[in-house]
């Protein structure tokens, strides 16, 4: 690790804060794509602040699916007012992908909510199949019509294209950050 630059942890969520610890103590900002780890985001906070080092997490390093959670949060302003409108997301990944419902599916009904969208629960459903990189679709259902807005990832270079951008704006900064902060 003493050769490296900076870290990118796309690992486990089991491994996330050992890992966090080893780039503390060699003194290596770090990049988060790992999800399902954020019950431990206050000990990986605490850790980066005391080793002043720097940390981006996203559950999700494509430009285009951030934009997407942008529209969702200013969905849900307009689709507030509108008591016939329930929301319900779907998500699509290979059939190789390990957590269900995916970091950016929960995502999307955290942006919705942060567009103060009045639902109580938005129901995810998560499909695994084939070879799909990743598609994900926001459902606003009424009695009259359904309005959707998806992403959906072509290929892997989006990711990898985001993740290297979020190294190399991370390298000489300290403190927590999400991709919102790069962008």
């Amino acid at each position: 690790m003493e050769l490296a630059d900076i870290a990118i942890d796309f690992s486990s969520p089991e491994a996330v804060v050992e890992n966090v610890k080893q780039c503390a103590l060699h003194h290596k900002n770090v990049v988060i794509g790992t999800t399902g780890w954020l019950s431990a985001l206050e000990e990986v906070q605490r850790l980066g602040r005391e080793a002043h080092i720097g940390i981006l997490y996203a559950p999700n390093f494509s430009l285009g699916v951030h934009l997407f959670l942008k529209l969702l949060q200013a969905s849900g302003h307009l689709f507030n007012p509108f008591p016939e409108y329930q929301a319900a997301g779907i998500e699509i990944h290979h059939n190789q992908k390990k957590d269900a419902p995916s970091g950016t599916a929960l995502a999307m009904r955290d942006f919705l909510k942060e567009g103060m969208f009045r639902q109580e629960e938005v129901p995810l459903t998560s499909v695994r199949l084939g070879t799909i990189t990743g598609k994900h679709t926001l459902l606003f259902d009424s009695p009259f019509d359904t309005i959707s807005i998806s992403h959906e990832a072509k290929n892997k270079e989006g990711y990898a294209t985001g993740t290297i951008k979020a190294a190399e704006w991370l390298m000489k900064r300290q403190g927590f950050y999400t991709l919102a902060d790069m962008i």
